[in-house]
This record gives structure tokens, C-alpha cells and sequence, in this order.
């Protein structure tokens, strides 16, 4: 969107500065604007009609690209407002069970937070650790946060050369900030991968306490861990109270 704006302006041989003073803005939110940021629609709108570009065109690349307005979610992440998440946007320590073998735990960290260029809210974890073998295994993520405005769950969508992670979260408890949740994977098994499906806590890290419920690690934890017990617990009520498990009939 930024390189079209720049020919626009080299056609007609309009300057930065004039385009700046038509839009009422500083020169720099113009500079940032060719450089491919702070792209809210207005002001792009505005742009194209001062330059007579066509503004299908530019709504066709910010479809194609999901940017929103300032402070806005394009559509397609479900067009949330900064303000309606800014208190989600922190880091903190997740935890869902191990696949394949239990009662083993498995610790990630991970942070929500605000994309400026993209206009989502996104997320990035960490999820780098030693294996048993003492290899070192690296599963970290990152992604756009989709909230639908009907329905109001978080969804934290990776998708990597077709492969793709879904972690679906309630939002947050009022009281603790604690987000309850359901993480959607592959996981590599002997046969081959499979899908892989798990309960999901988010707990905020400020809240949590070193030596009773906080993890010094990522990774795996046994149950003989000194914060198994919290973390357990935790998983046991987001499958109770947050995910539908339709477990199969004991009977006909």
C-alpha cells in the first residue's frame, strides 16, 4: 500500500509535505505511510482521492493483507478495538497437558500484544526447552489473535506452511485475569502425527508466585513438581467449565 501511495505521488509530482498538509497531518505520519505504516482507512481514503487512486484497489491489498483502521482489527480478525483488549495484553505462563505422556505437564510462556503494522492484537510465545535426550526442542509460536464479535472467544491461530495451531480462550476473569482455554495440535506419535487436543490455562505471570506456582522452566513438569498440583487443577476446570469433550457412549 505504501509503494502505491509513492507512485501516486511521482506521477503527479506532488510532494510529501503537500500531501501531509491536504491529509492535516505531520509529515512523518506521511513518511510512515509510505514506509507501510499507520495505514488507518481514512486517512488512506483520503490519500486516494487526493492522488485519484482508484480505492477498490487499496481495499482489495488491505483485505488481502488484514490491515484495520488505527486501533482497529481488519474484519477478518473480527474487527476488535485496541481499548476492548488492551487489558488481555501482557505476558503469561501457559500450561497444557503433555501429549503422550501423562500425568506429565507442559509449560510455555507466552505474551499478547498490540501490532501496530497489522492492527491486531498478536501473540509470540515461548516454548524452547531441552528434551529428555537433552536435545533441544524448539515448538515456539506466534500469530494474530481472531475474536468474533458474536461470540466473543479469543482464537490464537498459527498457520506455517499448512500446518496450523488453534489455542481457543474464554475471555478473561474478571478477578484473576485467567483464561481458560482449549489448544488444537499435531503431535508426532509413532504411527505418524496426529491430532492432538488438550485443555489450556493462561495464567498472568505478575500474578503468579516463584517456588509455589511458578514454573522456573518451559517444558515439561512431573507431578512431583512443586506447582503440578496448581496447574492441574486449573486444567481440570477448563475442561469442566470451558471445553464440550463429547466423549464416546459406554453403551449402545
Amino acid at each position: 500500500m505504501g509503494t502505491r501511495l509513492r507512485e501516486g505521488l511521482e506521477v503527479l509530482a506532488i510532494t510529501q509535505d503537500a500531501l501531509a498538509a491536504h491529509l492535516d497531518c505531520d509529515p512523518r505520519t506521511v513518511r510512515n505511510m509510505l514506509a507501510g505504516r499507520s495505514l488507518s482507512i481514512p486517512r488512506l481514503k483520503s490519500a486516494c482521492e487526493f492522488l485519484g487512486i482508484a480505492f477498490t484497489e487499496i481495499e482489495r491489498i488491505a483485505e488481502a493483507h488484514g490491515a484495520g483502521e488505527a486501533n482497529v482489527a481488519a474484519q477478518n480478525f473480527g474487527g476488535y478495538s485496541r481499548g476492548s483488549v488492551e487489558r488481555m495484553m501482557k505476558p503469561y505462563v501457559a500450561v497444557r497437558h503433555s501429549f503422550g505422556n501423562a500425568p506429565t505437564l507442559h509449560v510455555f510462556r507466552i505474551i499478547l500484544e498490540w501490532d501496530d503494522e497489522k492492527q491486531a492484537m498478536r501473540f509470540r510465545d515461548n516454548n524452547r526447552f531441552l528434551g529428555s535426550d537433552g536435545e533441544e526442542r524448539d515448538y515456539s509460536q506466534s500469530g494474530y489473535v481472531h475474536i468474533s464479535p458474536d461470540i466473543g472467544l479469543l482464537h490464537l491461530v498459527t498457520q506455517y506452511v499448512g500446518a496450523v495451531r488453534l489455542i481457543t480462550l474464554s475471555k478473561p476473569r474478571l478477578s484473576s485475569g485467567i483464561l481458560y482455554g482449549t489448544l488444537l495440535t499435531q503431535a508426532d506419535h509413532a504411527v505418524g502425527f496426529q491430532p492432538a487436543v488438550s485443555p489450556v490455562v493462561f495464567v498472568p505471570e505478575d500474578t503468579l508466585t516463584p517456588g509455589k506456582n511458578l514454573p522456573e522452566h518451559v517444558g515439561p513438569i512431573a507431578a512431583d513438581h512443586f506447582s503440578f498440583g496448581y496447574w492441574n487443577s486449573h486444567l481440570a476446570t477448563a475442561r469442566a467449565e470451558f471445553a464440550l469433550i463429547c466423549d464416546a457412549p459406554t453403551s449402545l
